[in-house]
């Protein structure tokens, strides 16, 4: 089932897929959730460094603007500044696992350590800003951006087995590889009406080949996979147009409505891949090419499956500004996406094949969020900063298609199961500037709900009978969620170009009645809550040229209540990430 509540995730319990799915996100230019329903933080490093409150800080990123909300002509609505954005990370995860069980008169106790370490990554500092821009008049701009990295990941594990009898101990250090590259450009055009138009173009790519088959990567069976090969790609595109009216009710406002068609800016989620769960919501906007072979006893086998992936997103604004203290919008966000799925087998016994082509899966949703910043003078060095945001899906549904088993023509498909999704989300927060901005403080709450209604259907269209959490067949299976975050931040500049920060976040979600457990009564269901504890410390750097150096470090730690019975789970991340903003 897809994540549903991204917007209240910090981090999730890491499974044996988590370093494959790192190591390609990674790769795509930033790891980040999959083609799903959520509220996107769209921060900066500052933001970030400050507990994530981007309702309580005054900031570029988080202002409430046509460009922040991904309309590629909304960069010419904004102040004029030639600069260049760039950004790196390194990132590490630690998780153990100890389970307990009885055995024999006695217990049987299994530890696994495992470490994740990955290189460095090159990727854009946060929010929208990346690369160059420069403007080539006050009417024309251009903007251009390479993402890319040489990524290796080192793997150590070590697994601990012990019973009454006696203990086993097994290691590995495994090193799995993969690069990819990102390129794009776009122009923007203000007309001297007040009216913005912009186009542009990207490609991203990545691909590798990861280590240690036999254990991580066994799609086969029994350690008889001996070659798994990944490549992603994606082709993403904009135009868009944004007009400003100005002097709407008062010399200082302004009203300014946008428009734009794009496609989705979302990575994929390749531990999903890595697992055979395709669905609209595995790849985001990527397509990608997934080649696996096997010695198999009857001979080598070779997988080829091609995903394709069409994505396009219908986005608008309607934002009001009142004398710079006051900015209320209307954002709308329209998703559209279908995947179609290739495969092709060699090598089966007997010259079979079972070659398909067909589509799997049509995604669409609609989602509504009005919001508003403030930012209120309360007297000569103070100055008392927030915000409201609402956001609300009422539709989303994805479509799953699959392959009539009774018929051997790969056109003969039937829907098999279909998702829908409502949410609702709504975060307040609040801020105070001191000391002619020397001092900074936030904070900010976050609370939503969603509820997922799941149906799977027969090849003659009946629907397929499900299991509720008291073993009462149901058309439909329903899954709720909630969840909250708390944010809190801090900035201070100890000096006119040094700027130290700190903060600390709570992200809580809650699934109900979505959370099986086979280990203790059967046929009985638990709630499970999954809670990141986040601290994150930076600093700032302004030099007199207008050179701005943003230093991120990010600790995370996450646990699950109930974790699995007789089970205790320690699950850690570590990122150092940088931002810079150079003015040309």
């Amino acid at each position: 089932m897809p994540a549903v509540l991204n917007f209240f995730r910090g981090g999730t319990i890491l499974k044996k897929t988590a370093v494959f799915a790192l190591m390609f996100c990674i790769a795509a230019g930033l790891a980040t959730s999959a083609l799903a329903l959520r509220w996107p933080d769209n921060m900066g490093r500052r933001v970030e460094a400050m507990g994530g409150a981007t309702l309580a800080i005054e900031d570029e990123t988080t202002a409430l603007t046509t460009f922040n909300h991904q309309n590629i002509a909304g960069v010419m609505l904004n102040p004029r500044m030639d600069r260049i954005d760039i950004g790196a990370g390194y990132n590490s995860t630690y998780y153990e696992e100890v389970q307990t069980v009885s055995f024999g008169g006695g217990y049987s106790t299994k530890t696994t350590d495992e470490t994740s370490t990955s290189g460095l990554e090159l990727a854009r500092p946060g929010a929208e800003y990346r690369g160059l821009t420069y403007w080539l008049d006050d009417n024309m701009a251009i903007r251009a951006g390479i993402e890319g990295l040489t990524y290796n990941a080192d793997i150590k594990r070590t697994v601990v087995d012990t019973d009454p009898t006696g203990s086993t101990t097994t290691t590995s250090d495994d090193t799995f590889g993969a690069s990819g590259l990102g390129i794009g450009g776009s122009f923007g055009y203000k007309l001297d009406a007040g009216l913005a138009l912009g186009v542009g173009l990207s490609y991203k790519g990545a691909g590798g080949e990861p280590g240690d088959l036999e254990e991580r990567f066994d799609f086969y069976g029994g350690g008889q996979t001996t070659k798994v090969e990944i490549s992603l790609s994606n082709l993403d595109w904009g135009v868009g147009a944004a007009y400003l009216l100005p002097q709407v009710g008062g010399e200082k406002n302004s009203l300014t409505f946008g428009l734009s068609v794009h496609a989705d800016d979302d990575f994929p989620d390749v531990g999903a891949l890595a697992s055979n769960n395709i669905s609209a919501s595995t790849l985001g906007d990527y397509s990608g090419v997934v080649t696996t072979e096997a010695a198999l006893p009857f001979g080598a086998v070779t997988d080829t499956s091609t995903y394709t992936v069409s994505p396009m997103v219908v986005s608008g604004e309607a934002i009001y500004n009142l004398d710079k203290m006051l900015a209320a919008g209307l954002l709308f966000d329209y998703k559209m996406s279908s995947l179609n799925i290739k495969q092709e087998h060699t090598g089966y016994p007997s010259g079979t094949t079972a070659d398909t082509d067909y589509k799997a899966a049509d995604y669409s949703a609609l989602g509504i969020t009005p919001m508003v910043i403030v930012m209120i003078p309360a007297g000569e060095d103070l100055t008392i900063t927030g915000g409201l945001k609402f956001s609300t899906w009422g539709s989303g549904t994805t479509d799953s298609f699959s392959l009539d088993p009774t018929t051997a023509a790969v056109s003969d498909t039937f829907q098999s199961a279909k998702d829908e999704l409502s949410q609702s989300m709504f975060g307040i927060g609040a801020g105070i500037q001191a000391m002619g901005k020397q001092l900074q403080v936030g904070v900010q709450f976050e609370t939503g709900g969603a509820k997922n209604d799941y149906t799977e259907y027969n090849v003659d269209g009946t629907i397929s009978p499900q299991l509720d959490k008291d073993g009462v067949v149901v058309d439909t299976y329903s899954t709720e969620y909630s969840g909250s975050n708390i944010r809190l931040g801090a900035e201070f500049w100890v000096m006119p170009m040094l700027a130290v920060r700190a903060g600390y976040a709570i992200l809580s979600i809650t699934e109900v009645e979505g959370f099986y457990d086979s280990t203790t009564t059967p046929g009985t269901w638990e709630d499970l809550t999954t809670t990141t504890n986040r601290i994150t410390i930076g600093a700032g750097l302004v030099l007199p040229q207008g050179l701005a150096l943003d230093l991120l470090v990010r600790l995370d730690s996450t646990t699950a209540d109930p974790e699995t019975p007789n089970t205790d789970v320690t699950d850690q991340a570590t990122s150092i990430l940088l931002g810079a903003k150079i003015p040309i």
